[in-house]
């Protein structure tokens, strides 16, 4: 019996050396781990302000060359030097929608965006941007139809909504075929406005209608226009939905059609 406990105080010892030396493990690696995720949201941070910064110095040099750019077209009368013209003009003006689309990303990632909620008339804004959206449409023969009532009124972010609203009707015109057309139908309801916005393209395969509004995310496995963008603009567009307490979502059938409805 002594021998017996004198071994059950050797064991006890050493169980108790063990779990010392496992709370000293363990505190350390929780330290470690909380430098590690200090450091993590730091870098993270730099990255934010980086891009943020880059944007902004990126897009004064842009808008200097738009502005050439408008010049030499109203002073030139040379047909092919014109239709030169309108190339650069058209790419000066996809970079500046991607370098915009990277600005307010690493601004909504940061949370710094300063937001302006005004009641503001839903309806002028969808024929608005059906106005804006309407040479681009017209130049792949696409006919943008539209169900608005009039006089539809929401406490929103003017600016970004329009955003929203330009990125999604800019898809459906850059994914439907040609000679079709994109359908926009806004309804209100007892509480809430709803858009839908549907065009006549490839659809989007059921495994990747979850991803579809994660950011980077550019549907590549399901679509191979040659002008996917960037894979901020979905990511962007629920972001702000999303800060107007409402939601975004997608119907799509492959090979028909796919439509999106804000709320």
């Amino acid at each position: 019996l002594e021998k017996l406990g004198t071994s059950f105080n050797l064991m006890a010892q050493s169980l108790m050396q063990n779990r010392d030396n496992l709370e000293e493990r363990i505190a350390k690696a929780t330290k470690d781990l909380a430098h590690a995720n200090h450091e993590l949201l730091k870098m993270d941070k730099l990255k934010s302000d980086f891009l943020a910064n880059m944007s902004h110095e990126l897009r004064t040099p842009l808008t200097a060359v738009k502005g050439s750019i408008n010049y030499l077209e109203r002073t030139m009368t040379d047909r092919e030097q014109l239709e030169f013209i309108g190339i650069i003009e058209k790419n000066i003006s996809r970079l500046t929608r991607l370098i915009s689309n990277l600005f307010d990303f690493t601004k909504l990632e940061a949370g710094t965006i300063d937001w302006e909620f005004e009641r503001e008339d839903i309806s002028q804004l969808v024929l608005e941007v059906i106005e804006i959206m309407s040479p681009l449409a017209l130049q792949k023969k696409i006919n943008i139809e539209q169900d608005c009532p009039r006089n539809l009124y929401a406490v929103i972010d003017l600016e970004r909504m329009e955003q929203v609203l330009v990125n999604l009707i800019d898809n459906a015109i850059k994914f439907s075929t040609p000679d079709s057309k994109v359908t926009i139908d806004v309804k209100p309801t007892e509480d809430h406005i709803k858009i839908s916005i549907t065009d006549q393209g490839p659809g989007i395969s059921t495994e990747n209608l979850e991803t579809i509004f994660k950011k980077f995310y550019t549907a590549s496995s399901n679509l191979t226009h040659k002008d996917q963008g960037a894979g901020m603009g979905l990511a962007i567009s629920k972001a702000i939905v999303t800060a107007h307490k409402g939601s975004i979502h997608v119907r799509s059938e492959k090979g028909v059609s796919s439509t999106f409805i804000i709320t």
